[in-house]
């Protein structure tokens, strides 16, 4: 006999919940053994708040089986002889990227950047001429302006090329595949914690004896003391359970990105459309097994440790592999992390919960529904 299940929390977004019915979810929150307030406080500083692990043992409030399994994205686990290089997985993506999403055009958002212009060197380079003559690269004058030697030498010989906020809608989700570079700062760390670190200095020391230092740069990020303690606490625990080699001072703060970051980073839809439709059409070309593979392999000391020894380093294995392209000098040794363009920068933040069936809740609409599954979403500490 089938029965009706019903459906269950797989996300929630505190801040934005709190924002719109503080009182109420403090009611709820108070009937859990759980140090709510250092939480709350980094959910109110981080817009895209780690709310959930995928690996390890979960520290955080909230269950997260459901949003790992609709996702998809439980890390692949370290495999010691593990070989590719970024080159070979950025060439093989294409091939890869291809054979899977061949039943509709495709839009490459590019700001001008690095992990955009990655993608679009990959797919020159390995696609046929028939190929990319079904994908139109999206940007603007900023893009342009970022990488103008690219855009004239590379882009425009190779493909149709129309402004992203003229084409980006609605109706773009269902008749293109709309692939971007989400999410490659999570593959390298962030540039955040490395300026904190004092251009790179300290990033080699072992993170186990340096607790005031990883403390103190919690607070240079605007966190209160208690919050700075408990997040160091909580990555410290994390580190244990989940049985990695994390040894130095950066890759305490890179896995920390890496393993509590992903989800929060593909669930960044501003594009105005339904979740179900988003996954649907938004592919993320960093977003699989070998990126990750490879990130966690190399952010041990190996492929990319090379590049850690000030600010214009910063993803210095992806400016070979343009370089290796395009031959720019200029752009391999000056080119330095900038904040992008956002060219999805109509996040609504009302949409504050996803149900296990793929269905969002809005935070006006639906809040007694929220209200109603969230003390089973919460973990019984």
């Amino acid at each position: 006999m089938m029965t009706n299940t019903k459906p269950e929390l797989a996300y929630v977004n505190l801040a934005g919940l709190l924002t719109h019915a503080g009182p109420a979810v403090k009611e709820i929150l108070q009937n859990y053994n759980y140090d709510w307030e250092p939480f709350i406080d980094h959910c109110s500083i981080e817009s895209m708040s780690p709310y959930y692990c995928r690996t390890g043992k979960n520290l955080l409030p909230f269950k997260n089986k459901k949003i790992i399994e609709l996702l998809d994205c439980i890390p692949p686990i370290r495999d010691e002889n593990y070989s590719k290089t970024f080159s070979d997985i950025s060439d093989q993506r294409s091939h890869d990227m291809i054979a899977l999403y061949n039943d509709r055009p495709w839009f490459i958002p590019w700001s001008g950047g690095l992990d955009s212009t990655v993608i679009v060197v990959s797919l020159i380079k390995n696609l046929k001429r028939s190929e990319l003559a079904n994908i139109t690269v999206l940007c603007n004058r900023a893009s342009v302006y970022e990488s103008p030697e690219f855009f004239y030498k590379h882009i425009l010989p190779n493909f149709a090329v129309k402004d992203y906020h003229n084409v980006i809608n609605k109706e773009s989700f269902g008749t293109h595949y709309i692939i971007d570079g989400n999410p490659a700062d999570l593959l390298y760390g962030h540039p955040r914690e490395q300026e904190t670190m004092g251009n790179y200095i300290n990033y080699t020391k072992p993170w186990r004896s340096q607790t005031d230092f990883l403390i103190s740069c919690f607070r240079g990020r605007g966190f209160s003391k208690r919050t700075a303690e408990w997040l160091y606490n909580i990555g410290k625990e994390h580190i244990d359970s989940a049985n990695v080699p994390i040894t130095s001072v950066f890759e305490f703060f890179w896995w920390q990105r890496f393993s509590h970051g992903w989800i929060s980073c593909k669930l960044r839809n501003g594009y105005g459309v339904h979740y179900r439709d988003y996954f649907k059409t938004k592919i993320g070309w960093y977003d699989n097994s070998d990126y990750q593979q490879w990130a966690i392999h190399n952010n041990f000391g190996n492929e990319m440790h090379i590049f850690r020894k000030n600010p214009n380093d910063y993803k210095g294995i992806p400016k070979l592999y343009i370089h290796d392209f395009d031959n720019n000098s200029m752009q391999l040794h000056f080119k330095t992390k900038t904040q992008s363009q956002a060219h999805n920068n109509n996040l609504d933040y009302r949409n504050v919960a996803i149900l296990d069936n793929f269905d969002q809740l809005n935070a006006f609409d639906d809040l007694d529904q929220i209200l109603e599954l969230l003390p089973n979403h919460i973990q019984n500490t």
